[in-house]
């Protein structure tokens, strides 16, 4: 007997909604939409050579002059929402340092 078509689009669905749970976005992808929030939020363009994203810890690491840090800083709270946007609730990073 063949299945409804709609019946197997549902168990494809739910297979890719259960991969989707865990699977997380590549380190290079979440240091380029970092990257993306951080110019929309404060207009600074950096370079991936200036991020580090450590995903065990979910933690962003900004390896620029302590004065960009400190403008950065400033701007923390946005930066991360922005990069929630972005990402996704379980992919984002959880704290900049």
């Amino acid at each position: 007997m063949k299945k409804h078509p709609s019946q197997n689009e549902n168990q494809l669905g739910n297979l890719l909604l259960r991969y989707k749970k865990h699977f997380k976005p590549p380190q290079a992808s979440v240091k380029k939409e970092c990257l993306v929030a951080i110019k929309n939020i404060t207009g600074l363009t950096l370079t991936e050579k200036q991020l580090a994203y450590t995903p065990n810890t979910r933690t962003l690491v900004l390896q620029v002059p302590s004065i960009l840090k400190s403008e950065l800083k400033i701007s923390y709270k946005k930066i991360l929402t922005e990069a929630e946007t972005l990402l996704g609730k379980d992919s984002c990073p959880l704290t900049i340092i």
